[in-house]
């Protein structure tokens, strides 16, 4: 079912600093969330004809970053658990670029919140994590390994019966176009969320 425009127009309006960035082909709606890097909103597309998501680049961050994801998104759309990513822009004025993507639901930490005692139903938690360890897999298989799993980067489809693993920014290439494993650097920076990090990337 297609969502008309007012959906999101009528949710409070963003900065203006927001709404300077993005062409006027989008309309800018509430924000959904936001990184180190990036900030995202729901916005209708008046080309699409439909509501996405609008991650935008922060001021004076990393502009390699969203080109990177945007870039990796593209390589992962044949996947089940891949959101679809539409379009990159840059923003020669304001030097802040953004993709646009499919909009989904809630993510998984959200919706362990919603529920009264911040748990989720056995049933339901289990159907969850299967498609968790999918979306994981089949990353891997395509090449790529995510480096920031948690919670709040596996997001619900609109439905809520399919499971998503969303945000790419930190994300490397572990397979050669060959697909042999590429080489491990004998030291590398930390990456990913301190507390749902692996004990041995806190060493390495």
């Amino acid at each position: 079912m297609q969502v008309k425009q007012e959906a999101v127009l009528s949710v409070p309006t963003p900065p203006m600093t927001e709404r300077k960035v993005v062409p006027d082909r989008f309309k800018l709606g509430r924000k959904l969330g936001q990184g180190t890097f990036s900030v995202i909103f729901e916005a209708y597309d008046t080309q699409r004809k439909e509501n996405v998501a609008l991650k935008i680049e922060k001021k004076d961050k990393i502009k390699t970053i969203l080109l990177f994801e945007y870039k990796v998104l593209s390589n992962l759309q044949n996947n089940e658990h891949i959101c679809k990513v539409y379009d990159y822009v840059e923003n020669t004025e304001s030097k802040q670029n953004f993709i646009s993507m499919e909009l989904l639901g809630n993510n998984l930490d959200k919706v362990k919140r919603n529920h009264s005692d911040g748990k989720l139903p056995r049933g339901f938690a289990t159907f969850i994590l299967m498609q968790m360890l999918d979306a994981i897999e089949e990353t891997h298989r395509s090449g790529f390994i995510h480096r920031d799993i948690k919670a709040s980067n596996f997001v619900l489809g609109k439905n809520s019966s399919k499971v998503y693993l969303v945000d790419f920014g930190l994300a490397k290439k572990h397979l050669n176009k060959d697909g042999y494993p590429i080489p491990a650097r004998k030291k590398a920076d930390f990456r990913g969320t301190v507390s749902f990090a692996s004990l041995n990337a806190h060493y390495c």
